[in-house]
C-alpha cells in the first residue's frame, strides 16, 4: 500500500484532570472520528451506471442502464429515503435493437451520449429538451466496429467528472461498451459542459473539446504523450468543473490543469503512485483522488487522506474505483467494480456503490490489530482483508509483505528476519505459507494445530475436501489452502498415452521426427497424422522469473520437485541430478524441433488478463498450437479461469480431446495457504479471518493465479465464464471435465521458495554448459544444508 502523503487526523486536545490527590496526572484523550463504510442499494435490475453527481439538495443522482436495455435516472436521497427513478426515454430508444452506450453526461438541461449500433459503429447524440435527440456529425470517428457486448445496454466508458450545483454531469467508467476495429477515433466517454459544449475521451484520440455543434475546438493530450489513467478502460484520470479540466499523467506522476476557455495550462499537482487505476475528481472544493488506498483531498497544497482505504473494502485489489465524489455534507460516495480490467460488468463485474459516513463517536484508529505476514504480496489475502474490514470496523488488518515487487531483499534475508521476530515472540498472528519452510515451522512449534477449525469449516461449507489436507502432518492440520492450481496435459487421447512420466515425455520428443514443426493450418486428420510434432513447449519466459533465463528447465519444476525433495525437507542429490539431466535432454530435443527463431516468435503469442489491481494471468497458448496443428499434445499449469477458458475455447469442440492430470499423478499446488502462529495473541480474530478467506464473498471473486477451493464458487465462476463466452463471443464451450478432475486431486506439491531459487540459479550455467548436472545438484544441496541448519 502506498506511503500516505499527508494524513491530518482529527485529534481532540487533552487536558490535565485535576483530582483529589496531588500529583495525579490525566490521560490523553483518544483521537475520535472516522469514516464508516455502507453499501448503497442500487436498483435490482441495474446493469451499469453511466453517470453520477449531486443535486442542489445534496441527493445523489445517477443515470444507468438496466439489463433490459432501459435507460433511467434514479435519485438516492441524502437522508436515506426511498430511491426514486424515471426513464430517459430518448436514450432507451437508441439502445433498442442491440445498441450500447459507452458515454453519457448531462449538464444544465443538455445531455450527450455516445451510442454504438449493433455493428459497433459509434455516434454522438445530443438531447437539449430531455425528450428528443439528434445525431451530431463526427467525421473523424470510427466508421466501422465490432461488438463487445451484444446483450442490452453496455457499460459506461471514459473518465469521470464531478457535478457542481449548476448541474454539471459526470460519468463513471466501469469499462466495456463497444470498441471499433474500423478507422477513426474510438471515443469511450463524454462530458457535457456548462455552455453546451462537450469533452470526449478515447484511447486513440486523447482528450478533445467540441462546440455545441460537434465541431472540434482543440485537443489536449493523447495516450502516447501522457500515459494517462483515462487511457486505461478502468481508469478515471480526467475531470471537469466549471472551466477547469484536470488530466492525470501517470508517466509524470502529476495532475495537469487546463483552462477550457482558451486551452491554456494553468498548473500541475503531483500525486505519488499515480497510475491507470487512480480516479481523479474535481468539484467546488477542489481536487480529490481515489484508489485502493482510500479517498484523498487536496487542501492547502497538500493531500489529506479523508477515507482510509485500509480500514474499508477499498483495500481489495480486485476492486477498481470508477467514480468518487463528495455528497451533501461530509459523506463520500465511491462506485467500484470488481470485473476483469477493461471488461467491467461484462466479464464477471461486480458494481457496488459505497457510502462513507463520518462517525465522530468512533475512535480514529481501531482498538485491535491483526498482523499477517506474506513472503510475497497476495491478492487473495488482500481481498479477504477488504471483506474482513467491512465486517469488523474495530479491527485493523496489517499485511506485511516480505519481498516487494521493486525491492532488493532476498528470500534468505526475509526469512531470517521473520524467524528473529518469531523467536522473540513478536511475530505476526497469521502466516501465508506460500514459499516458507513449512515443515521446519511445524516441527519447531511455530504453527498452531487448527484441526478443530478445519473440521468446522468442512462441515459448514462446500469445500473440495480432497484439497484440505495440503498442510497436514501426523494427522494434525497446520494450515488451509484457499486457492489451488494444477499441472495438466491436454491433447488427443492417443498422444497423451505416450506421456506417462517425465522420462516417457523426453523419449517421445526425442523420437519425434516431424519434418514441418510449424504447420500453418491444421491437418485434415489431426489425430491420425504425425505431420504435426508430438509436443510443443511453452514459449521461453511465458511464466516470467527464472523460466525466462532457464528456458524449459524451470517450466516443470513444481511438477517434479517432489521427486528430489525428501519428507524432512532435505534434497536427494542423485534425484536432483536426474532432474537436471532430464531437463537438459528435453531442451536439446526441443531445440532440434523448434529452431531458436521459431521459439522467439512463439514468445509473443500469449495473452494477458488483469483483474483490477489484482495479479494478472498470462494465458498459455499451447492449446492453440493443438487446434492449429502445431502439436498433438501440450503440458501446462492451469492457474486460473482465463487459462481454462482459453483451453476450452480452443479444444472443447474437437473430437478425441482429453484433459488429464500431468503424468496421471493427481498433483495440485496449494495456493494462498494460511496458518495461525502459535505464539500470536489474536487467536479468535485469526480464526475469524481464515473463515473469511474461505467464505463465498472471497472464494467467488474472479481472481487470476489460481482456482477457489470452494466447489460451489468454482462451478459458479465457470458457469459465468461460459455464459459470457456465449453471449459476447457467440461460442459455446465446456470445461473439458475440469471440475471432475479436481475431485481426483490428492497429492499436494509444497514449494519452498528458497529451494526453488537455488535450483533456478543453476539453470543458466547448465544451459551454457559451464556446469554438469552432477555439479549443479551438488551446489544446490550444499547451499540448502546451510539454509535448513539455521
Amino acid at each position: 500500500m502506498r506511503t500516505i502523503r499527508t494524513i491530518c487526523a482529527l485529534v481532540l486536545a487533552a487536558g490535565l484532570v485535576l483530582g483529589l490527590f496531588a500529583g495525579c496526572g490525566g490521560e490523553k484523550a483518544a483521537a475520535m472520528g472516522r469514516y464508516v463504510e455502507e453499501t448503497v442499494a442500487l436498483p435490482e435490475n441495474l446493469q451499469s451506471v453511466l453517470s453520477a453527481g449531486v443535486n442542489g439538495d445534496g441527493d445523489l443522482v445517477c443515470c444507468g442502464v438496466t439489463r433490459e436495455g432501459e435507460a433511467l435516472r434514479f435519485i438516492l436521497p441524502l437522508d436515506g429515503g426511498e430511491t426514486g427513478s424515471e426513464p430517459i426515454a430518448w436514450l432507451g430508444d437508441l439502445l433498442q435493437g442491440g445498441g450500447t452506450v459507452s458515454g453519457f453526461s448531462e449538464n444544465g438541461g443538455t445531455a450527450y451520449a455516445i451510442v454504438s449500433d449493433s455493428e459497433g459503429k459509434p455516434a454522438l447524440y445530443v438531447s437539449r429538451d430531455g425528450v428528443t435527440c439528434e445525431a451530431l456529425p463526427t467525421p473523424d470517428w470510427a466508421q466501422g466496429g465490432m461488438r463487445l457486448n451484444p446483450g442490452g445496454g453496455g457499460n459506461g466508458g471514459g473518465p469521470q467528472t464531478q457535478t457542481n450545483p449548476g448541474g454539471q454531469g459526470g460519468q463513471p467508467n466501469p469499462g466495456g461498451g463497444t470498441f471499433s476495429l474500423g478507422g477513426g477515433l474510438r471515443p469511450g466517454g463524454v462530458t457535457a459542459l456548462e455552455d453546451g459544449c462537450l469533452i470526449t475521451y478515447s484511447m486513440d484520440g486523447g482528450v478533445r473539446q467540441y462546440d455545441a455543434s460537434g465541431r472540434e475546438v482543440r485537443k489536449y493530450m493523447d495516450a502516447a504523450s501522457a500515459g494517462m489513467g483515462i487511457m486505461n478502460a478502468q481508469g478515471g484520470g480526467a475531470a471537469v468543473y466549471g472551466n477547469t479540466l484536470a488530466l492525470a499523467s501517470a508517466q509524470k506522476g502529476e495532475i495537469l490543469l487546463y483552462d477550457l476557455t482558451d486551452g491554456g495550462k494553468t498548473g500541475t499537482v503531483p500525486f505519488e503512485n499515480l497510475d491507470a487505476f487512480t480516479y481523479v475528481g474535481l468539484d467546488a472544493d477542489g481536487l480529490l483522488v481515489a484508489d485502493n488506498s482510500g479517498v484523498y483531498r487536496r487542501e492547502k497544497n497538500a493531500w489529506r487522506l479523508a477515507v482510509d482505504g485500509g480500514l474499508t473494502s477499498l483495500v481489495s485489489p480486485s476492486l477498481s474505483v470508477q467514480l468518487a465524489l463528495q455528497g451533501g455534507g461530509t459523506d463520500y460516495y465511491v462506485l467500484v467494480n470488481g470485473g476483469i480490467s477493461g471488461m467491467g460488468n461484462i466479464m464477471g463485474g461486480d458494481t457496488r456503490l459505497l457510502r462513507f459516513r463520518y462517525d465522530e463517536n468512533l475512535p480514529s484508529q481501531p482498538s485491535q490489530t491483526l498482523e499477517i505476514f506474506s513472503l510475497y504480496d497476495n491478492t487473495t489475502v488482500r481481498l479477504a482483508v477488504g471483506e474482513f474490514q467491512r465486517a469488523n470496523p474495530d479491527v485493523r488488518v496489517n499485511l506485511q509483505v516480505g519481498i516487494e515487487a521493486d525491492g532488493s531483499a532476498t528470500v534468505d534475508d526475509v526469512v531470517r528476519a521473520l524467524n528473529t521476530q518469531l523467536i522473540a515472540g513478536k511475530g505476526p498472528d497469521l502466516l501465508v505459507l506460500d514459499g516458507l519452510p513449512l515443515r521446519s515451522y511445524i516441527e519447531k512449534g511455530v504453527l498452531e494445530d487448527i484441526s478443530a477449525l478445519a473440521d468446522k469449516l468442512a462441515a459448514a461449507g462446500d469445500l473440495f475436501m480432497n484439497l484440505m489436507s495440503a498442510y497436514t502432518l501426523d494427522g494434525k492440520v497446520y494450515g488451509l489452502p484457499t486457492r489451488f492450481a494444477l499441472p495438466v496435459m491436454v491433447g488427443g487421447k492417443d498422444a497423451l498415452a505416450d506421456f506417462g512420466s517425465l522420462s516417457s515425455l523426453i523419449e517421445a520428443v526425442k523420437a519425434d521426427s516431424a519434418p514441418e514443426p510449424f504447420l500453418l493450418r491444421r491437418p485434415d486428420n489431426l489425430y491420425g497424422s504425425r505431420n504435426a510434432p508430438m509436443f510443443a513447449p511453452d514459449p521461453k519466459g511465458i511464466d516470467g522469473g527464472a523460466a525466462a533465463n532457464g528456458g524449459v528447465l524451470m517450466n516443470y519444476y513444481e511438477a517434479c520437485a517432489h521427486s528430489f525433495t525428501s519428507a524432512d525437507g532435505s534434497l536427494d542429490e542423485e534425484a536432483l541430478t536426474a532432474y537436471f539431466a532430464g531437463m537438459l535432454a528435453l531442451t536439446d530435443a526441443l531445440k532440434t524441433l523448434y529452431p531458436e527463431t521459431d521459439m522467439d516468435s512463439r514468445g509473443g503469442m500469449q495473452a494477458f488478463v488483469s483483474m483490477g489491481r489484482g495479479r494478472g494471468e498470462a494465458l498459455d497458448m499451447g492449446s492453440q498450437d493443438i487446434a492449429q496443428g502445431r502439436a498433438l499434445a501440450h503440458i501446462q499449469q492451469l492457474s486460473g479461469v482465463g487459462s481454462l477458458s482459453m483451453l476450452a475455447r480452443n479444444l472443447s469442440g474437437l473430437e478425441n480431446m482429453e484433459l488429464r492430470s500431468l503424468f496421471g499423478q493427481n498433483q495440485y499446488y496449494p495456493r494462498d495457504g494460511i496458518g495461525i502462529v502459535a505464539g500470536g495473541g489474536q487467536r479468535d480474530l485469526a480464526e475469524a479471518f481464515l473463515e473469511t478467506l474461505l467464505s463465498a464473498e472471497v472464494q467467488g471473486s474472479l481472481l487470476s493465479g489460481a482456482f477457489p477451493v470452494n466447489r460451489a464458487s468454482l462451478r459458479t465462476t465457470l458457469n459465468d465464464i461460459q455464459e459470457i463466452t456465449r453471449t459476447v463471443m457467440g461460442e459455446t464451450i465446456g470445461d473439458m471435465g475440469f471440475v471432475e478432475l479436481c475431485e481426483t486431486l490428492a497429492v499436494p506439491v509444497l514449494i519452498d521458495q528458497r529451494v526453488k531459487e537455488a535450483v533456478a540459479a543453476q539453470c543458466q550455467a547448465l544451459l551454457e554448459g559451464t556446469v554438469t548436472p552432477e555439479e549443479a545438484a551438488a551446489k544446490v544441496v550444499a547451499e540448502m544444508r546451510l539454509y535448513l541448519a539455521e
